[in-house]
Parts: structure tokens; sequence; C-alpha cells
């Protein structure tokens, strides 16, 4: 393999790297986003009277939306909490000291090496990428579950 395709090589994979790491990082962000959105149809559950506010109407939501909006809110809470959780083996780009001990080795063989290296890393990374927006999506379904519980709670009324 030539020189130029061996820099070729090892330049895309640091690249692919980055950009897996930009993926996570977003992925976080939106799990974040949805545990928030979960709490605001927590709120507003709370504010249409999951519980009964005195009035003497009793609870304005039925008791089983209760229950329900709960289990959802823990599943979104457990779905988001798994995406922002520490990837224990994320690979972020090639390992300096690794790259330092081959120091008088051929440089064309330590870049073969730490490419070989780098596309093993992105394997694994990939398969941790999948399983967080697995949870993501899990996440955002349940959401959307949740609202929907609250929405047919209030239309049917208390009881």
């Amino acid at each position: 393999m030539s020189d130029d395709v061996l820099k070729l090589a090892y330049e895309a994979a640091c690249s692919a790297l980055r950009e897996q790491d930009a993926t996570l990082t977003s992925l976080r962000n939106r799990a974040t986003g949805l545990l928030s959105a979960a709490a605001v149809v927590t709120s507003l559950a709370t504010a249409i009277g999951v519980v009964d506010t005195g009035t003497g109407q009793g609870a304005m939501l039925p008791v089983w939306a209760g229950w329900t909006l709960l289990a959802l809110v823990c599943l979104i809470g457990v779905s988001s909490m798994f995406a922002v959780w520490p990837a224990a083996n994320w690979n972020f780009g090639p390992d300096p000291a690794k790259l330092l001990a081959s120091a008088g080795t051929d440089v064309d063989e330590v870049r073969r090496s730490a490419t070989t290296a780098l596309v093993s890393a992105i394997t694994i990374n990939d398969a941790s990428i999948a399983a967080r927006g697995k949870a993501y999506r899990v996440g955002a379904a349940l959401l959307l579950a949740e609202m929907i519980v609250l929405v047919a709670a209030a239309l049917t009324g208390g009881g």
C-alpha cells in the first residue's frame, strides 16, 4: 500500500471517530431534552389533576391514568439515562502511548497498525451508538404514549 493511501486511510479513520463522538454528544443532548419534555408533561398532568385538589370533585384524572403516567415517566427516565450513561468501551482516537512505543518502527507499518485499530474502534463505537439510539427512540415513543394517556384521561374525566 502506498504511503499516501495509508495516510488517507488513517485520516479517514480519525475523522470517523470524531464524527462518532459528535453523534454520541448529539444523541445525549436529545435524550436530555426527552427527559425534560417528560417532566413538562408530568407537570401538566399534575396541574390538570391527577390528585384530589380538595375541591370536593375528587381527582380530575382517573386513577389508572396516574399509575400509567408514573410508569411511562419511569421508563422514559430509564431510556434517557441509558442514552446519556458513559460508554464503557468508547474509543476517541489513536492511543498516543502505543504510537510512542512504536518509535523506530517503519512509519508505514505503524500507520497501518494504527488504522486497523481505529477501524476496530469504529465498529465498537457504532454498536454503542446504535444501542443508545434505540433507547432514545424507545423513550420518544414512550413520551408520545405519555401525552396520549394524558389527553385520553383528561377526556374521560376522573373516576
